[in-house]
C-alpha cells in the first residue's frame, strides 16, 4: 500500500489559489464550509489565515454573500447611484445592494429590502430571523410560500429545509456567527430551489459534476502532476487540473466538482454531500460488517466500493485495513450503503520540536496560534511541536502528548509507521520514525501529537512526560475508556482499585508498565481566579482556547456533563460559578468545569421511588416476633433522554439510593449519568422543578420559546412532553399536533435567567 504524506503547504491549506488555512477554526463543519466558499470567492476570511468565525456580520456584508452566492461578482455597473439613503454610492457595499435590487437576474426574488423609513442599515447587524428570510428568497420562496409571521414562519421554513443544519441554535433576533453563517449559506447553494432543479451553487461555476468521488490530489498522491487532482467520475479515473489547492479534509469524499468560470477547464471548488452520508468511528471492520466505537453493527456487501489511498477498491479486498479508522458512509436515495470513504488523515510536515537539539527557526513577524490562541514567541514551551507555514506566515504550535508503555508497533519497533499505546493506535509521522531506534516493547515513552493526532515525536517518558487529565466515559467489566481534554481517547485494562463511581468523573490518567490503566479523581482545586468574559474570550487574564472544552457539574461527585459555549445564555459567568479550568503548557485555558450555569447537566423527568425488601435484621418482640427487613430503595425516572443513534425518546432511568431524597413529586432533575452508578448506592441530588403556569397552543412561539403569566421563557432545546395517559414521554412537536393544555416547568423566574425544562400535556 503507498504511503502518502500531506505537505507543509497543505498541512495548513485549505483554500483555492494562494489562500489559506483559517487556522482559528476547530468546528470541521464551519472550516469546510469556510474553505469552499473562500474557494468560490463568495466569503473571504478577515487578513492573514484569520476567518473569525466567532465574528459577527452586518446587514451589507451578509447582502454581498448572498448576490456572490447567486453568480453576480461584478457589480461595477450598480455602484454609482444611490437607491437608500444611507448607502450612497461611495459606500463598499453600495454596488451589492443596488444589484440586489436591481440586477435582472435576482431583482425578482426581493432578496433584500428596507426598512419602513425608507432606510436599509446597512452597518447593523444581521440576526437569524433576517437570515433565514434572505437565504429563502435566494432559494426563491415568497410571503406566499411562506407565511404572514415574520419573522417565525421565515425561522421555521428554513429549518424545515434543514439550512440550519450544522449550525449552532439562535433566537429569532439573535446575531448569527460568521462560522454559522457559512455554514447556513453553503447549505443554502446545496438546497434545492422552491422551482427548477438547478441548484444554486451551479450559478457560481462555468460547469459541473454531480456525484463525483475526490480520491486525491497532488499534496496527497505524489503520483499526480503538480497542480492535478483525481476524480472518479462513472466508473472512471479522471485527472484534472484544478485551479488552486483543495481542502485536505474532502480528499476521500463523494460530492460535485465545479469549474472555474473563467479558466473553465480547471477544478475551482469541490463540495461534499451533505445528506445520505455518516461519519463513523470504526472499531472493528469485519469481512461483512463493520461495527463503531459505540457498538453499532452495520452490515457491508463485499462489493461496496471503498475509497482508499487514492484508490477505489471492493470492500471484500480491503475490509482489514478499515478498523480503528474514521469512515465516511454514502447511502443511495434508498438508504442502501453504496461508497465507503477513509477520512483523510494526513501529518502535517515540516514540524520540529521546540527548544531540542532538532528545533527549527521562527521567522520573525509570523502569527503564532496555540490551541486556536494567538500568542507570543516567548510563550512556545519546551518540547512543543511547532509547524511553520512560510506560504501563511503562520506558526502552528501543538503541546499534545500521551504518556504510556509500547504496546505494538509496525512494521518494526525501531521505525515504525504505527505504534500503539493506551489501547490506541496512532500514525507516525515520516520524519519520527528516527525517535524510536533505541525503543523497544514495553517501554515508557511520551508522543508529541500534532494538530492532526499523529506522532511527530517520542521520548522517554523520564525526559518527557504529559499530563493526562480526562472524563472516563465508559466501563466494561475491566476495560475502561477516558477521553482526554487533548482530543486523544484512550482505553485499557483497569487496576483493580478503579472506583465504579469514578465513571462519569474528570480523572488523572497514568499507565502502567504491567499494561493496566490508572485512573484517580482529577483535583479541582485549582483554578484561574476572575470571571470568563465569552466575548473576550478571557478568564481573568488568561486567554480561552477556541476551542475549550466545558463541563458542568452541578453537584459535588455528580458526573461532569459536555455542554456547548452555545447553551450560556450570557456573556458572563462569575468567578464563583468556575469549579476548575485546566490549562496548556502556555497557560491558555483549554478545559472549563462550571457549577450549575446552563442547567443543561441535569436529566428532567418524573420520578417515583421504589423500594424492595433485603435482609432480615432482627425481630419485633412486641409483634409476636415478625422478622424485621433492611429495605433497599431505588428511584426511577421517566424522561426524554438521547439514545445510542443519537435520537430522543422516552426512557427510564434507576438510581439506587443510600436514602430517599426529598422532593421527588412532580418534575424534577438529576444530574446526568448518575444512572451510570446503577449497581452502587448513591445520594442522588435532585432540582426541584416549579410550574410556571398552563397554557395553549397559541402561547407557543415556533419552537424557541413560550409566552405565561410570568413572562416570555426559552424552552430547553430537545424539551420533553409527559402524557400521563401514556406514562411516558414525547416530543414537543407529537404534543402539539395531539394535545391542546400544556403545564409548564421552570427551574427559576424569566428574569433569573429561567428556562422552561419540562412539560406535562393533557
Amino acid at each position: 500500500m503507498k504511503r502518502q504524506l500531506i505537505s507543509g503547504a497543505l498541512a495548513l491549506s485549505m483554500l483555492l489559489g494562494s489562500a489559506a488555512a483559517f487556522s482559528d477554526i476547530t468546528d470541521p463543519k464551519v472550516r469546510q464550509a469556510a474553505a469552499v466558499l473562500n474557494n468560490l470567492e463568495i466569503m473571504q476570511g478577515e487578513g492573514g489565515d484569520r476567518f473569525n468565525p466567532n465574528g459577527q456580520l452586518t446587514r451589507a456584508q451578509f447582502c454581498k454573500l448572498a448576490v456572490t452566492a447567486l453568480g453576480i461578482q461584478d457589480v461595477s455597473a450598480y455602484r454609482n447611484y444611490t437607491i437608500f439613503p444611507d448607502v450612497p454610492y461611495s459606500h463598499w457595499a453600495a454596488g451589492y445592494i443596488n444589484a440586489a435590487v436591481k440586477q435582472t437576474t435576482i431583482r425578482d426574488r426581493q432578496i433584500i429590502r428596507g426598512f419602513a423609513d425608507g432606510t436599509f442599515g446597512p452597518d447593523q447587524t444581521i440576526s437569524y430571523g433576517e437570515v433565514c428570510t434572505m437565504l429563502l428568497r435566494m432559494l426563491g420562496y415568497t410571503v406566499e410560500d411562506v407565511g404572514p409571521f415574520w419573522p417565525n414562519d421565515y425561522i421555521a421554513k428554513a429549518e424545515a429545509l434543514r439550512l440550519n443544519e450544522g449550525a449552532a441554535s439562535y433566537g429569532a433576533n439573535d446575531v448569527v456567527k460568521r462560522g454559522d453563517a457559512a455554514v447556513m449559506l453553503l447549505n443554502t447553494l446545496q438546497a434545492s430551489p422552491k422551482e427548477g432543479d438547478k441548484l444554486l451553487m451551479h450559478s457560481v461555476a462555468s460547469n459541473s459534476i454531480d456525484n463525483s468521488i475526490l480520491l486525491a490530489t497532488y499534496e496527497t498522491d505524489s503520483d499526480l502532476r503538480n497542480g492535478q487532482a483525481s476524480f472518479y467520475e462513472g466508473g472512471t479515473i479522471i485527472n484534472r487540473p484544478m485551479e488552486g489547492t483543495l481542502d485536505k479534509s474532502v480528499v476521500g469524499t463523494r460530492g460535485t466538482v465545479l469549474f472555474d468560470k473563467t479558466t473553465t477547464s480547471k477544478v475551482r471548488a469541490f463540495v461534499p454531500d451533505s445528506g445520505n452520508v455518516e461519519t463513523v468511528d470504526v472499531k472493528q471492520a469485519r469481512v461483512d460488517s463493520l461495527e463503531s466505537e459505540g457498538g453499532q453493527k452495520y452490515k457491508v456487501p463485499r462489493k461496496t466500493q471503498v475509497v482508499l489511498d487514492g484508490e477505489l477498491l471492493d470492500y471484500g479486498e480491503t475490509y482489514f485495513d478499515l478498523s480503528d479508522r474514521t469512515l465516511n458512509l454514502y447511502y443511495d436515495s434508498g438508504h442502501q450503503l453504496e461508497l465507503i470513504s477513509v477520512a483523510y488523515e494526513g501529518a502535517e510536515s515540516g514540524a520540529f520540536v521546540y527548544g531540542t537539539a532538532a528545533s527549527g527557526n521562527i521567522p520573525q513577524g509570523y502569527t503564532v496560534i496555540k490551541n486556536g490562541v494567538e500568542i507570543g514567541r516567548e510563550e512556545i514551551k519546551k518540547y512543543d511541536l511547532v509547524t511553520v507555514n512560510p506560504e501563511t506566515r503562520t506558526v502552528t504550535v501543538s503541546d499534545r502528548r500521551v504518556t504510556g508503555c509500547l504496546e505494538d508497533a509496525s512494521p518494526a519497533y525501531g521505525y515504525p509507521e504505527k505504534v500503539k499505546l493506551l489501547g490506541r493506535e496512532f500514525n507516525v509521522a515520516e520524519g519520527a520514525s528516527g525517535y524510536f531506534k533505541n525503543m523497544k516493547h514495553n517501554d515508557k515513552v511520551t508522543l508529541l501529537l500534532d494538530t492532526y493526532g499523529n506522532v511527530q515525536a517520542a521520548f522517554p517518558a523520564s525526559e518527557v512526560s504529559g499530563a493526562m487529565v480526562g472524563v472516563y466515559t465508559k466501563k466494561n467489566g475491566t476495560d475502561v475508556t477516558v477521553e482526554l481534554l487533548n482530543g486523544v481517547k484512550v482505553s485499557g485494562k483497569a487496576d483493580k482499585d478503579t472506583a465504579d463511581n469514578l465513571v462519569g468523573q474528570m480523572v488523572s490518567v497514568t499507565g502502567g508498565t504491567d499494561g493496566k490503566i490508572y485512573l484517580s479523581r482529577y483535583n479541582m482545586s485549582s483554578r484561574i481566579s476572575g470571571d470568563w468574559s465569552i466575548e473576550a474570550g478571557t478568564i481573568g487574564s488568561k486567554k480561552v482556547a477556541s476551542n475549550v472544552k466545558i463541563y458542568e457539574m452541578v453537584a459535588d461527585k455528580a458526573p461532569v456533563t459536555a455542554i456547548d459555549a452555545d447553551d450560556i445564555l450570557r456573556g458572563t459567568v462569575k468567578s464563583g460559578e468556575i469549579r476548575t479550568t485546566l490549562t496548556d503548557t502556555s497557560g491558555n485555558v483549554i478545559g472549563i468545569v462550571l457549577d450549575d450555569v446552563t442547567g443543561y447537566g441535569w436529566q428532567y423527568g418524573i420520578a417515583s421511588i421504589n423500594s424492595t425488601k433485603g435482609d432480615i435484621i432482627g425481630k419485633f418482640e412486641d409483634e409476636g416476633g415478625e422478622p424485621e427487613y433492611n429495605y433497599n430503595y431505588s428511584v426511577s425516572l421517566t424522561c426524554w433522554a438521547e439514545n445510542d443513534d443519537g435520537e430522543y425518546a422516552s426512557a427510564k432511568k434507576t438510581y439506587q439510593v443510600l436514602s430517599t431524597p426529598s422532593g421527588m413529586s412532580g418534575p424534577v432533575g438529576i444530574p446526568r449519568g448518575m444512572d451510570q452508578y446503577a449497581d452502587t448506592k448513591i445520594f442522588l441530588p435532585v432540582k426541584k422543578l416549579t410550574a410556571a403556569g398552563s397554557v395553549g397552543l397559541d402561547a407557543f412561539d415556533a419552537s424557541d420559546g413560550v409566552k405565561t403569566r410570568d413572562g416570555y421563557y426559552p424552552l430547553q432545546k430537545d424539551i420533553g412532553v409527559y402524557v400521563s395517559d401514556y406514562k411516558k414521554m414525547i416530543s414537543l412537536r407529537e404534543a402539539k399536533a395531539n394535545f391542546k393544555e400544556f403545564t409548564l416547568y421552570a427551574d427559576a423566574k424569566p428574569e433569573d435567567g429561567g428556562m422552561i425544562r419540562m412539560i406535562i400535556a393533557k
